[in-house]
């Protein structure tokens, strides 16, 4: 697994002390989410070339499970779909699947967008799993006392 550290990397390096997981240092934050999706990917290429498929997921949702992530993989498996996403809240995103014809894609985007563009460019051929609790995701301290 890669986790892709950027703007509180230190903070983020010291919660993941311990976990197997490898650190892609995201240098071009400030320059938004599509650098992350960047350095993840490339991270992955370096550690595995023949990666078939990649899992996008946000460090925000805290309903995201293990579960969840099997019948993403799943869905992949029984369709034989490149993109399996995750629907909420009448839309659609991360975590979401994505096969290796579309690393070069998510590579490619730039600045503040995230892989939902190229969800939605392919929406025909996306497989959607129902995961109502992706709407929430953690963005201010109200979000997370809610949480609690």
């Amino acid at each position: 697994m890669v986790v892709v550290t950027g703007a509180h990397a230190v903070a983020t390096r010291e919660a993941l002390n311990g976990l197997d997981v490898h650190e892609a240092k995201n240098q071009e934050w400030p320059s938004g989410i599509s650098s992350s999706i960047r350095a993840g990917i490339e991270a992955v290429i370096r550690a595995n070339p023949q990666t078939a498929a990649i899992i996008l997921m946000l460090c925000d949702q805290p309903f995201v499970t293990q579960e969840l992530i099997a019948r993403i993989v799943a869905a992949h498996r029984e369709t034989g779909r490149s993109i399996i996403a995750s629907s909420y809240g009448g839309s659609y995103g991360v975590p979401a699947l994505f096969g290796k014809k579309y690393f070069a894609q998510l590579t490619a985007l730039e600045g503040a967008v995230g892989a939902k563009q190229l969800i939605q460019k392919h929406i025909a051929n996306v497989q959607l799993v129902n995961f109502p609790q992706g709407e929430f995701d953690i963005d201010t301290p109200d979000d997370l006392s809610r949480l609690n």
